[in-house]
C-alpha cells in the first residue's frame, strides 16, 4: 500500500476511534444538533446548485480522463483531517476501503464526491473547465453557497476543537 493510502486509512481510523469514543457527548453539547442539522442543508444546497449546473458530470469526467485524476486526484484524499471525517460519520457515511476508480480520490464514486462534508478545498475549487461553462450568475450563485456551506462547517470545527481540548486530547488526534 503506498504512502497516500497510508495516510487516508490513518485519518479514517483517528476519525472512526473520535466518534465511537466521544459521540454521544458530542451530541449533547448544546446546540451542536442543531448546527449539525444546518451544515447538513447548506451541504445539500450546495449539491443541488452543483447538480443544476452539471458539475459533478464535470468533475467525474477530470477524474477519469485526466492524468492524475485532475482535481480530484489520488493524493486529495490525504488532505482530510479526522474532524472532517467525523462529520461524515455522523451523517452516517461509509468510507470505501478502496477507489472507485484507480489513481482517484479514494473518496470519489461513480457520481461524485460520496462525501457530504469536504475538505474546504474540494467546496471552493473551480477549474477552468468550470468557469467557463457556467454563466457568472450561476457561478456567483454557487460561490454564495459555498461560502454558507464553509460557514456552517467552520461553526462545527470550533466546537469540535474546544470539546477536545477540553477532554484533554492530544491534537494529533483531531488534526
Amino acid at each position: 500500500m503506498n504512502d497516500i493510502n497510508e495516510k487516508v486509512k490513518s485519518t479514517i481510523r483517528k476519525a472512526e476511534d473520535l466518534y465511537g469514543r466521544y459521540s454521544r457527548d458530542i451530541l449533547e453539547i448544546p446546540g451542536f444538533s442543531g448546527l449539525l442539522k444546518d451544515y447538513r442543508r447548506q451541504i445539500e444546497k450546495s449539491k443541488r446548485i452543483m447538480e443544476e449546473l452539471g458539475l459533478p458530470d464535470i468533475c467525474t469526467y477530470c477524474a477519469v480522463h485526466l492524468p492524475g485524476g485532475g482535481c480530484c486526484g489520488e493524493e486529495i484524499a490525504s488532505w482530510y483531517d479526522p474532524v472532517t471525517l467525523l462529520f461524515n460519520l455522523f451523517f452516517e457515511i461509509e468510507f470505501p476501503q478502496k477507489p472507485y476508480y484507480q489513481d482517484s480520490c479514494l473518496f470519489l464514486a461513480r457520481d461524485g464526491c460520496m462525501l457530504l462534508a469536504r475538505y474546504h478545498f474540494c467546496v471552493n475549487y473551480l477549474c477552468s473547465r468550470i468557469t467557463t461553462t457556467i454563466s457568472p450568475n450561476e457561478l456567483s450563485r454557487l460561490v454564495r453557497q459555498s461560502g454558507r456551506e464553509l460557514y456552517a462547517a467552520w461553526r462545527l470545527e470550533v466546537i469540535l476543537r474546544q470539546f477536545f481540548h477540553a477532554a484533554g486530547l492530544p491534537s494529533s488526534s483531531w488534526d
